[in-house]
């Protein structure tokens, strides 16, 4: 390379040393050798220009600034951003004199508060967070373990006695986390990577030297050594003295507290060793690991009792319960073992912080049920809004399950036990007793507490595989909440359409027969929520419908004070609620409309089935869609009760399922099996749906056959965008909406499907659901649509597959269709 190519050349550079320099060398790291330049023999150079910056910029770039950065010194602003940092130096230099209190002020200092301590956390690497440097540097204290306990302790006061918005609980555990996997960490280290300070513990590093191999063949004569001798080594330097000064005062160090437990332990350890009757040659020694640096790598039970002990001197136990881990304390503290009392102290510490959740995992994890009853249990975490906890708590214990379903249902039996008599006398019996045994818990009476407790019932039951009348009043709470829930929901609609009528109602209507059908209680129950609200009609039709004119009648002529249901005082009653916005309408709203050549079919006997079969084999483009009960409404799981399947023939058929699924009709429904097996996997056909993936799974729990259906021509629209490819929002009626102009009125879509007959209304709904799928894909194709690439194009002229022959169809009687 030429003088010309770089500025650095060999030849542009004398090498001096000075006496100065060689001097500084000695007491310093090497530093490269001062370089002077000399002026390069070159004939034509081009001098480079320093780039400046005009006045005006200078002034705009300060117009830009704030006072208290025009203010700031660079210099300054860079050397507090170095203090901030804990170099490595000075994480050396803390482990080494064993200063918790100064590692604690230091991260305060520099993560500041748990956001940002994340957001470094992330953006730095494995090697270089705070846990892992502090891993690599335990080393340098003379006991790492009881440096970590000063460090909790420490932590503890430092956020108990300052004031700090910044010092939040989340920010402690990040610290003291971080702190414990260090530790951790430090305890996995391999012996071969064991590191031994130096003496004076300076800052450099003393690494321990791997063991040079020993040639086991061929010795020297000089020095032959005794590969079997378990002489003691008179030479051997003797274990450091242990600073053994007991004291009972708990303002010391954990150093000091644990210098009584260090004397056991080796007292004990001397005493195993004589009654071995031999010499032992233990790794350590084979590794030549000095026996300091041994210890310094070993979790000690002197570490464990005092990380015990610290619950008597730190006021945030949950810092014990963070240290559990890395301190193995389950050894110590569960069920059975020598600090058992222990162990069931630090659990109700956490309670008494509200650390529910950490509370709950302690006495799982340390198996304390017997000293924390369910009963005690369910009370102090139903009462304070965790009763979601509780199934965990007992989880996997099924008589503890039990125990919680239990106390729950004597619970709610206060509720019922009134005087309007809901429920029969013998479920009220022994009640005086139950009230000195089990108490009523004090916000028993409020209707959000009640479904408090009934919720944490439900996983527990399906775990025990319970009939869900097994605990009566906890089911009975249940359907009495799914209960006014409905009533409400009529109510709003009601008003919102400003028509009281019974049959206006006629979907809540059906909701409401299907819930009061399981018990005369819950029969009683609606009654009362109906008079409750309001309701002039209502209340005289449900009376008569369910049988409960009598109980009408007594109910409506009590004063207000006297309707409560359970036995407490100033129990809530149900009042008339604001529209939803759900129900709210507009006047000038378009809803769609069947078309009058659309003639929905009902499809419960054999005669329909053929005439189904016959029409779906013409069929080359079909709209599909189902309908269930809604969960809240039922007991039993799930099942699809109507499925429609709307054809280009013009014909929707509404396939009476929840018929056909009953055992007395299993001919008709496996000819039913094999009529929609063939439509679902028709080459000739392009099935049209609308998110059909639950309604396809739903559909196969009824029939488990479905699963083996191979489908062919499946096309969601879900997946449908605009024609400028924008997200259509909504649903089903957006997707109308967009494309036919119109909204979609799903006012019947919770309704009781399992009703027999179907309401016209409920008919109407149903066949609209599938066949404004066909309509959809009309304009699809009359504007050439992008989606349309995605759809099959099925050939007119293509003959249909032939199906095996079950009878001749004709069309449907006219019985069989709605007429409208």
């Amino acid at each position: 390379m030429s003088g010309n190519d770089s500025d650095s050349s060999d030849d542009d550079w004398v090498i001096t040393s000075t006496p100065s320099d060689v001097s500084t060398s000695v007491t310093t790291s090497p530093s490269p050798p001062t370089q002077q330049p000399t002026k390069p023999e070159t004939t034509t150079s081009k001098r480079l220009q320093r780039p400046t910056v005009s006045k005006a910029t200078v002034r705009t770039i300060r117009a830009s600034l704030s006072k208290k950065q025009l203010a700031a010194d660079p210099h300054k602003t860079r050397s507090a951003a170095e203090i901030n940092y804990i170099s490595q130096e000075q994480l050396e230099s803390i482990c080494s004199a064993m200063d918790s209190r100064l590692l604690v002020r230091r991260l305060v200092e520099t993560y500041k508060n748990a956001e940002t301590f994340l957001r470094i956390k992330d953006i730095e690497t494995a090697k270089m967070t705070f846990d892992a440097r502090l891993s690599e540097t335990l080393y340098l204290c003379s006991d790492p373990g009881c440096f970590i306990l000063d460090f909790i302790r420490a932590l503890d006061s430092y956020f108990t006695q300052r004031r700090d918005r910044d010092l939040t609980p989340k920010f402690r555990r990040y610290l003291v986390q971080a702190a414990c996997q260090a530790y951790q960490t430090f305890l996995d280290t391999p012996p071969n990577e064991y590191k031994v300070p130096n003496k004076n513990h300076t800052k450099k590093t003393a690494t321990l030297n791997q063991p040079e191999e020993i040639d086991l063949i061929s010795f020297a004569e000089d020095d032959e050594p005794n590969l079997i001798s378990f002489d003691d080594d008179d030479n051997a330097p003797p274990p450091p003295p242990l600073a053994l000064d007991s004291n009972d005062d708990f303002d010391v160090t954990i150093t000091e507290m644990m210098s009584s437990n260090d004397e056991e332990e080796d007292d004990t350890s001397d005493d195993d060793d004589i009654e071995s009757g031999m010499a032992k040659v233990t790794f350590a020694e084979l590794m030549d690991i000095p026996a300091e640096t041994l210890d310094r790598y070993r979790l000690k039970y002197a570490h464990q009792e005092s990380c015990i002990h610290l619950l008597d001197v730190i006021s945030s136990p949950i810092l014990i319960y963070y240290a559990m881990g890395v301190f193995k304390l389950h050894s110590l503290i569960a069920h059975g073992c020598d600090y058992e009392e222990e162990g069931v102290r630090l659990c109700e510490m956490l309670i008494q912080h509200k650390h529910y959740n950490e509370a709950i995992s302690c006495i799982r994890r340390l198996d304390l049920f017997h000293a924390f009853p369910v009963e005690k249990m369910a009370a102090d975490m139903i009462s304070n809004g965790m009763s979601n906890v509780m199934p965990v708590y007992v989880s996997g214990h099924e008589s503890l399950q039990r125990q919680l379903l239990d106390y729950i249902n004597s619970q709610l039996r206060y509720t019922f036990a009134g005087s309007l008599g809901i429920v029969p006398e013998e479920y009220l019996e022994d009640l005086e007793n139950d009230l000195q045994r089990v108490p009523p818990l004090p916000r028993l009476k409020e209707r959000r507490f009640q479904k408090d407790l009934t919720s944490c019932c439900g996983k527990i039951m399906q775990e025990l595989n319970e009939e869900p009348t097994a605990y009566y009043f906890i089911w009975l709470s249940q359907r009495y909440a799914c209960l006014r829930w409905i009533i409400m929901e009529r109510a709003a609609q009601q008003s919102a359409e400003n028509d009281y009528s019974v049959s206006s109602s006629s979907n809540y209507n059906g909701l409401i027969d299907l819930v009061t059908a399981d018990d005369p209680a819950l029969a009683k129950l609606a009654i009362k929520e109906l008079v409750d609200i309001g309701d002039p009609v209502a209340p005289t039709y449900f009376a008569g419908r369910l049988k409960q004119q009598q109980f009408f009648v007594q109910y409506y002529q009590r004063p207000l004070q006297e309707r409560a249901v359970g036995m407490f005082k100033g129990e809530q009653l149900s009042q008339p609620r604001p529209i939803p916005s759900r129900h709210a309408t507009n006047e000038n709203q378009l809803f769609y409309q069947l078309p009058p050549h659309a003639r929905p079919v009902m499809v419960d006997n054999q005669q329909d089935l053929l005439y189904m079969k016959a029409t779906l084999a013409k069929t080359r483009v079909c709209g599909l869609d189902t309908e269930w009960v809604p969960q809240f409404a039922r007991q039993e799981k799930l099942q699809t009760a109507v499925m429609q399947i709307a054809s280009d023939t013009g014909f929707v058929f509404l396939v009476d399922l929840a018929t056909l699924l009953q055992p007395t009709h299993v001919v008709l429904l496996q000819d039913l099996d094999l009529i929609l097996r063939m439509l679902f996997e028709a080459e000739h056909t392009v099935k049209l749906a609308y998110d059909f993936g639950g309604d396809f799974s739903l559909l196969g729990q009824c029939m488990p056959s479905v699963k083996k259906w191979t489908t062919r021509h499946l096309v969601d629209f879900k997946n449908l965008r605009t024609a400028d490819d924008k997200p259509i929002t909504g649903g089903l009626s957006g997707t109308v909406k967009h494309f036919l102009g119109v909204s979609m009125n799903k006012k019947q879509q919770l309704s009781n499907w399992e009703q027999r007959p179907l309401t016209v209304d409920q008919a109407t709904y149903a066949a609209s659901d599938a066949f404004c799928l066909l309509q959809i894909y009309e304009v699809l194709l009359a504007t050439n649509h992008p989606f349309l690439k995605s759809i099959p194009k099925v050939a007119t002229a293509t003959t249909p597959t032939p199906s095996p022959p079950i009878g001749y169809a004709h069309p449907p009687p006219e019985q069989d269709l709605f007429q409208f």
